[in-house]
C-alpha cells in the first residue's frame, strides 16, 4: 500500500487530450534476506525499504463524453534503504546505505469528470529502476555491491480537482 498526490496540466484539442503529471508517493515496501555464503548458520541479515516514489509522466488519450482512456509514460525514482547486520559472534556488527535509484515508468488508465471540476479514476503503472553501488560498513569492514529495488506495480483509485478551464468539463 501507497499514498500520495500528483499535480499536472492536461490540454484537450478535438478529442485528443495531452497532459504532463509528476507525482510523488510514501510507501512502506520492505523485505529481508538470511544470508549463509559468507558463514555458519545465519551470519549476515540483509535487510532493504523503500520510502517513497516521485514519477514525472506524459499522458496522451482520448476523451469520449465525460470519459478518458490514456496511457503514460516517463521518468520514475524511488529512495531505497539497505542493511546489513552479522550476527553470529565472536564479531558482529551491522551497516547501512541509502541511495536514489532513477527509473521509468509506464501505465494506462480511465478517468470519468463527475462534475465540472472533480474527476474520479482507476490507473495501472510498472515501473523499474536502475543497479546503484551500495556499501554497507561494519566493524567487519565494507561490504560492496550492487543493488536494484525491486520493480513495482501498481493499481491506483484517484481523486483530483480540477482548476479553471470552462463552465463545462470536456471530459
Amino acid at each position: 500500500m501507497f499514498g500520495g498526490g500528483q499535480v499536472g496540466y492536461n490540454w484537450q484539442a478535438s478529442n485528443y487530450v495531452f497532459g504532463l503529471e509528476g507525482t510523488i508517493s510514501a510507501m512502506d515496501n520492505r523485505g529481508s534476506l538470511l544470508n549463509t555464503v559468507f558463514g555458519l548458520g545465519l551470519d549476515d541479515q540483509f535487510s532493504w525499504r523503500t520510502n517513497w516514489m516521485a514519477t514525472i509522466t506524459g499522458r496522451t488519450g482520448i476523451a469520449l463524453n465525460n470519459n478518458l482512456f490514456y496511457v503514460k509514460g516517463g521518468y520514475a525514482g524511488v529512495n531505497s534503504h539497505l542493511a546489513v547486520s552479522d550476527v553470529v559472534p565472536p564479531v558482529v556488527g551491522s551497516g547501512s546505505d541509502t541511495q536514489w535509484h532513477n527509473g521509468w515508468t509506464v501505465g494506462a488508465g480511465w478517468e470519468y469528470g463527475i462534475t465540472q471540476n472533480w474527476i474520479v479514476g482507476l490507473e495501472y503503472d510498472y515501473a523499474a529502476f536502475e543497479t546503484r553501488p551500495y556499501q554497507l560498513g561494519t566493524t567487519l569492514g565494507v561490504y560492496s555491491f550492487d543493488a536494484k529495488p525491486r520493480d513495482i506495480q501498481s493499481a491506483v483509485a484517484r481523486v483530483s480537482y480540477k482548476f479553471g478551464g470552462p463552465l463545462v468539463a470536456k471530459y
